[in-house]
């Protein structure tokens, strides 16, 4: 039966041969045959192209002592890839879904009692497939593959989840997968299987996945989790392909095959090598313009050393830390290409923790390297799309499909410790890969030791090698031990730079001057004079220094406009010609740019100060003389203090800090309490003037919190969670209440309820958009823009064309993706503390956005939004901070 319709296409029914369809559009039909053939030329194109499978095999041979050579092995896996959608012979689902002629009048027996979802019952086929026609008692990971099956529309399934309905394994229990066991009974009917021949398999299953069948499988290391996980994504992989050429022939598809598997070849890395070089000996040109110049190719060359001798040692994943301002990114570049031109591998994926330094690196990529966009690639919510190919261009995100990717930290570290399909899709794509993960503080240090041994992990499944950097996380190894870590799961990391504190010395630029945090207590009816005079006297001073250019940083954006206000006032008052700024996150990405702009082409003899929240620490490029600061965590002083002097302008800058407080310090609303405890511990010892050293005992203290308070939050310790990943004990939704369960979880961003969107309704000169997003605009308006877009016709052109159109789900994504860009210009997004339902009550909602009309914007007192502000700093209650 399952031969016939694989080759085929053809399922007999009473005596007449029907076609079996997997697809069908409005003018074309695909049958299942050729959809499955499709699938498996794609999938086994990328499995030879990737060579992961051998190594992966030979270790699971050794591990389990299978029963096949590894080009058996292989066979077993295409054919997992024929039966995953063998479910779609049932006349239920032809009839109901595919909508398929042939079974227009067919009657349907037991219609009540039998399902149309195809997925867990290709799963299920493919399992009674094994059971006759392989020794699976002998090669036990064999039943894996019906899992991979089950998940492949929506997510890869937990195999162990104690409380049972989460896959095959539980397929007689609970009213989930009643109706499971009469439609396989009805399709084996229907084929003219034999009752009792049935039964026999489908009891043979059932009792094997029901017994304790998969406790034999060892679990002390990660290998059948990462075989697991790549071969889903090859299969979710292929069949979004062979799916999107549902319309066309094999031949075709094949013929276009290579397009889906896009990586650095000679010619491209012999051109990346050459750019780099030339960047690199203009830089050396000007080693002697700025002091610190030396310093950064003195790094450089002790990183590119260091590497090689690690290399050499077989080493895959390397620490590079640098100070801020010494070049991590053109070092990092550097790095990369040596690694490409010494070993196979033959992708580059740059990683960062934000949008704005995503699009700086990115813009020093395309300078140094000039590659043309269909080798080098920015992937993030907002990147663009182009006018032609937008489908192909959307699969090639999707699918990490580029030589050369910038993304974020949180789509890189997902794709691996997510188990959803569209996370899924990239898994495979970090084989044989170069990852520079950028910023590594940026990500919740309570689970570093899951991302160190992941990591390390998916370096050597992989055939990947792995490139870890910050300007302040002295030490990995200390951090890795936390949350009582076993050190079976311990992975060493190769550090590039041996004594980077020599460095940080030559890179001290500034110090903070005072040997106390100034407490300033502010509210509404003073308003905020105790900190406006405090900033008064500092600025006077530095100013009297000619130190011109100030930098103020606060840890709310109500307290950073309040404080702009008064400020800009009092100098105002006192005639005094300062420039003022404000740079907050509620605040438009266009008039961000502007002030970034302004402020990097600053007149030295020119005053100005910028007052921002810590939304300047992300990835700003920009020096100024002085920097006051309200208290926050360490890493967040140290990057804020990156900013001050940052390219020795002066001889020494100047760093002062104080702690705002309302009923209390307005950092616990930022920060957790337990991290600002110990940033006062180190402050306090070394009377402010800490050291690297001193930055390396605060993340010991920090791990000894973590052990001692905040392991009983999570739940689970870093070695029960590893163990989960082992045993492939997966969370079944991405969802922080995950961590209450014994199942393996990480949350790599902290999801707060009160984190919202807002669409400004304002209109945006015509300048911040790029011609083809003002072609398509005036295609779909209707009408010609000259001057400005108005953000009342974009919301209402998104709400026709994406949550009112009947479009199919294919042109939808291409629409939102062409429309985001766009729409990106015209929203913020805040934490703040106010119900949703409160917020439907003020504001519509469209979409994902609350939508803020124009007359809510403006600068009086019943405005909710101010274009130079941001949020109107009234508008919400005092409790009700925007963060």
């Amino acid at each position: 039966m399952f031969k016939r319709v694989i080759e085929k296409g053809k399922l007999n029914i009473d005596g007449a041969d029907k076609t079996i369809l997997a697809h069908k559009g409005e003018v074309s039909e695909e049958s299942i045959s050729d959809h499955l053939k499709k699938t498996k030329k794609v999938f086994a194109f990328i499995l030879e192209k990737d060579g992961i499978l051998d190594n992966l095999y030979l270790e699971i041979e050794k591990e389990y002592g299978l029963e096949y050579n590894l080009h058996d092995f292989k066979k077993i896996l295409l054919k997992m890839v024929e039966f995953h959608d063998i479910g779609k012979i049932n006349p239920k689902f032809q009839k109901e879904r595919i909508k398929n002629k042939e079974f227009e009048n067919f009657d349907i027996k037991y219609q009540s009692t039998i399902t149309h979802k195809h997925s867990l019952i290709s799963a299920l086929l493919f399992a009674i497939y094994l059971v006759r026609e392989e020794e699976v008692e002998q090669n036990p990971i064999l039943m894996l593959l019906p899992h991979i099956i089950h998940g492949h529309h929506t997510r890869l399934r937990s195999l162990f989840e104690e409380n049972t309905n989460a896959g095959i394994a539980s397929i007689t229990e609970g009213e989930k997968y009643s109706n499971l066991v009469p439609t396989i009974s009805y399709i084996f009917q229907i084929s003219s299987f034999k009752k009792e021949e049935m039964e026999k398999y489908l009891n043979d299953v059932i009792q094997i996945y029901n017994s304790k069948f998969f406790s034999t499988l060892k679990h002390n290391s990660s290998l059948l989790s990462f075989f697991y996980n790549y071969t889903y994504s090859l299969l979710v992989k292929a069949d979004y392909i062979a799916s999107s050429y549902y319309d066309l022939g094999l031949e075709e598809m094949a013929n276009n095959i290579t397009k889906y598997y896009r990586r650095i070849d000679s010619k491209t890395l012999s051109k990346m090598k050459n750019d780099f070089q030339d960047k690199h000996y203009n830089y050396l040109e000007k080693i002697d313009e700025n002091p610190l110049n030396k310093h950064r190719m003195d790094m450089y060359d002790e990183a590119i050393e260091s590497l090689e001798e690690g290399l050499q040692k077989d080493k895959s994943v390397f620490y590079l830390q640098m100070p801020t301002g010494g070049g991590k990114t053109h070092t990092s570049l550097g790095l990369a290409l040596k690694i490409l031109n010494k070993t196979q591998a033959n992708r580059l994926i740059y990683s960062l923790p934000y949008i704005s330094l995503l699009e700086q690196n990115y813009d020093y990529f395309k300078q140094v390297l000039k590659l043309p966009s269909e080798y080098m690639r920015a992937i993030y919510s907002f990147s663009d799309i182009p006018e032609k190919g937008e489908e192909k261009i959307l699969t090639y995100d999707d699918f990490f499909e580029y030589p050369v990717i910038c993304t974020t930290n949180v789509s890189l570290i997902e794709s691996i410790v997510k188990f959803n399909k569209s996370s899924k899709y990239r898994f495979g794509s970090l084989t044989n890969s170069i990852i520079i993960l950028d910023e590594v503080q940026t990500l919740p240090v309570e689970y570093w030791p899951e991302f160190n041994y992941l990591l390390n992990e998916t370096a050597k499944k992989l055939n990947s090698y792995i490139l870890i950097m910050s300007a302040t996380v002295p030490n990995l190894e200390k951090l890795k031990t936390s949350r009582k870590m076993d050190i079976k799961y311990d992975e060493v990391c190769h550090y590039l730079i041996t004594n980077p504190e020599k460095y940080y010395e030559k890179f001290e630029r500034n110090k903070i001057v005072s040997n106390d945090i100034k407490e300033l207590k502010i509210d509404d009816t003073d308003q905020t004079n105790p900190l406006v005079e405090y900033i008064l006297d500092k600025s006077r001073e530095e100013f009297s220094r000619g130190h011109n250019h100030g930098l103020i940083v606060v840890n709310t954006v109500r307290t950073s406009e309040k404080l702009f206000d008064e400020l800009g006032g009092k100098f105002e008052y006192e005639n005094e010609d300062i420039e003022f700024m404000l740079l907050n996150s509620t605040i438009l990405s266009s008039r961000k740019r502007r002030i970034v702009d302004k402020i990097n082409d600053m007149d030295e003899y020119k005053k100005i100060i910028l007052v921002s929240t810590q939304s300047v620490e992300a990835g700003l490029d920009v020096s100024f003389d002085f920097v006051v600061r309200d208290f926050s965590t360490l890493e967040s002083i140290e990057q804020v203090r990156g900013r001050c002097n940052r390219n020795r302008e002066i001889d020494e800058g100047n760093v002062y800090l104080m702690e705002i407080k309302n009923e209390k310090s307005q950092a616990s609303k930022v920060y957790p309490d337990w991290r600002l405890k110990e940033t006062r511990k180190i402050l306090d010892k070394t009377n402010h003037s800490y050291s690297l050293r001193d930055i390396n005992s605060y993340f010991e203290n920090t791990i000894k919190t973590i052990n001692e308070e905040i392991s009983d939050k999570i739940g689970l310790t870093a070695a029960e969670n590893i163990e989960c990943w082992n045993k492939m004990k997966y969370e079944e939704n991405d969802s922080p209440r995950n961590k209450h369960k014994k199942v393996f979880h990480v949350d790599v961003i902290e999801e707060n309820r009160n984190n919202y969107t807002f669409f400004i309704g304002t209109s945006l000169d015509k300048d911040n958009f790029e011609e083809k997003e003002i072609n398509f605009l005036e295609k779909k308006l209707s009408y010609q823009i000259t001057d400005s877009v108005d953000g009342g016709d974009i919301i209402g052109l998104y709400q026709k064309m994406i949550i009112e159109s009947a479009q199919d789900f294919v042109q939808k994504k291409i629409l939102r993706k062409r429309l985001s860009s766009i729409i990106s210009k015209f929203t913020v997004s805040a934490i703040v503390s106010i119900d949703e339902k409160e917020l439907k009550s003020i504001l519509d909602k469209i979409g994902p956005y609350f939508f803020i009309p124009d007359y809510f914007i403006g600068d009086e007192k019943h405005h909710i939004y101010s274009l130079d502000k941001g949020f109107y700093k009234d508008y919400f209650k005092e409790n009700n901070n925007i963060i």
